[in-house]
């Protein structure tokens, strides 16, 4: 018992308390130097970027988990498989497809009110530059989600209870800290195939990949999602991405290489 309660403060409660700690104290920082300066009106909650506030504390936050994560690997004895650049090959085009496949439907969907996490994310990349965007929705942010989900909390999950049980428990974990039912729905169903990678390619590397990849297909080509001309387009649009994520699961999957 003593050493399931271990698992579960080491892989689940621990890093998630970093995280929020680092994230508030951020948050702190930024309406306090905004506050003071004038740039910032706390009374109105939607000027505050809250994708901006996410890529300040990740810079830091990923300082901390990469040796916090060398630990937890060593004291669980977690092995993972060498990175290889042609597995890496195979999860940009799935993620990419996720990514295209799941925006498209969401257009579709009765609920799509996603609390303005859109605008926010194209508001950092009209504010601080494509560069900046991307490196921190597509690069800081993804990293960290993948150290705490796909990392920590997998480990902790796949020790407890297995394979299965963990790829399912973290994707629900995942859509529900989006706060949101359109990006919960969208998080859930890109954890389980982000959970699936993890455990059958044995890297978190790989995760952290496809995650880089579907945030930023998310702010470079949905854009365009909307200019197809109509529905019979965004069909094609998704078969082809249906085609391509089932080629990429066949060529990356083959080889029996597991967590």
């Amino acid at each position: 018992m003593m050493k399931k309660i271990k698992i579960i403060l080491d892989g689940m409660v621990v890093p998630f308390l970093i995280y929020v700690g680092i994230t508030f104290i951020t948050l702190f920082a930024y309406e306090s130097v905004g506050m003071i300066s004038g740039t910032i009106d706390l009374t109105n909650p939607s000027n505050i970027n809250s994708f901006f506030v996410q890529g300040i504390a990740s810079a830091f936050i990923v300082v901390i988990f990469f040796p916090l994560y060398r630990r937890f690997k060593r004291i669980y004895e977690i092995k993972e498989d060498p990175f290889r650049v042609r597995k890496a090959l195979y999860v940009i085009p799935l993620a990419f497809s996720i990514c295209i496949i799941g925006n498209i439907v969401l257009m579709y969907m009765p609920v799509v009110d996603d609390n303005g996490v859109a605008e926010q994310i194209f508001d950092t990349v009209e504010k601080y530059g494509m560069g900046v965007g991307l490196v921190m929705v597509a690069v800081l942010i993804p990293i960290v989600e993948e150290y705490i989900f796909r990392g920590f909390m997998f480990g902790s999950a796949y020790i407890l209870k297995g394979e299965i049980f963990s790829i399912i428990f973290t994707s629900l974990v995942f859509a529900f800290v989006h706060m949101n039912l359109t990006q919960g729905i969208y998080a859930f169903f890109a954890g389980i195939f982000l959970g699936y990678v993890r455990y059958r390619y044995a890297n978190l590397t790989y995760t952290m990949i496809m995650h880089l990849v579907m945030n930023a297909s998310s702010i470079i080509f949905v854009p365009a999602i909307t200019l197809l001309s109509g529905v019979r387009d965004k069909i094609f649009m998704v078969a082809i991405c249906i085609v391509l994520a089932i080629m990429s699961i066949y060529k990356g999957t083959s080889k029996k290489e597991h967590f």
